[in-house]
């Protein structure tokens, strides 16, 4: 999982800084850095080791509603002429398209580890 959030978040800040005409500059940083969010505050990366008091505090629905919201109220002031930038209705998909399959792994991966922790509690 350490590897899968450093990946994101190195593309995540190149998509921001190194501009490429077409999908790398359009969509690529949509697609990607809702994903490396959810990973980061859901605090998916951390080890035992390595425990935070803020990151994993919020569940796995409650980060993927403010991770919607957050990039969803972005776009659409973009519309409104709130946030400079060039509204595009495909970015709604954007946000999406890696999100909801990060969600939907994150959630059948909690399930396993319940399924598993109540199986060794069990059986001790």
């Amino acid at each position: 999982m350490q590897g899968c959030a450093r990946g994101l978040g190195v593309i995540s800040c190149v998509t921001a800084f190194v501009n490429i005409p077409g999908f790398w500059s359009s969509y690529l940083f949509d697609i990607v850095f809702p994903a490396y969010l959810y990973i980061c505050f859901r605090g998916l990366f951390l080890t035992a080791q390595h425990d935070s008091q803020i990151l994993g505090y919020f569940s796995a629905d409650a980060m993927l509603a403010i991770v919607v919201a957050v990039t969803f109220i972005m776009e659409t002031s973009q519309y409104f002429g709130i946030y400079k930038g060039f509204f595009d209705p495909l970015d709604y998909l954007a946000y999406l398209s890696l999100l909801v399959p990060r969600y939907v792994f994150d959630i059948r991966l909690s399930r396993r580890r319940r399924a598993r922790d109540v199986f060794v509690s069990t059986n001790k």
